[in-house]
């Protein structure tokens, strides 16, 4: 039972009738496209902490099973690469939008100085910067 928590991501802990597969489209999409950021930014759903939490059972389910200690093994890593993957399209948008932030205040205030030494110097007024 423990598996179905890989896909009930949107579901707030209800059962997933409706056979939704997020872990599946989170694992194979580009981050850099985003093809799925909507989805996982319109939940509010901390999809770190989510896939840790999924992590962290599977690892339980791996000791305390011999026989299927593979197979928990297998989802344990998978809900690791998920946890780190799920949201690293918006995260990368995220840094990009900060820095070109940072590179159009660095343009506007490099030139700011230089602007004004032209200008006193076209126009023989002196500033006190």
């Amino acid at each position: 039972m423990a598996l179905d928590n890989f896909d009930s991501l949107f579901l707030n802990t209800k059962e997933n009738k409706e056979a939704q597969n997020p872990s599946k489209y989170l694992l194979c999409q580009d981050p850099m496209l985003g093809i799925f950021d909507y989805h996982v930014k319109e939940s509010g759903v901390n999809t770190k902490s989510y896939y840790q939490n999924i992590q962290k059972c599977m690892k339980e389910c791996a000791k305390k099973t011999g026989k299927y200690q593979l197979l928990f093994s297998f989802y344990e890593k998978l809900a690791a690469v998920l946890a780190d993957k799920a949201d690293l399209g918006m995260c990368i948008k995220s840094a990009y939008r900060f820095i070109q932030e940072i590179r159009t205040i660095l343009t506007e205030w490099f030139w700011f100085p230089f602007l004004l030494l032209q200008i006193s110097y076209n126009c023989n007024i002196e500033f006190n910067v």
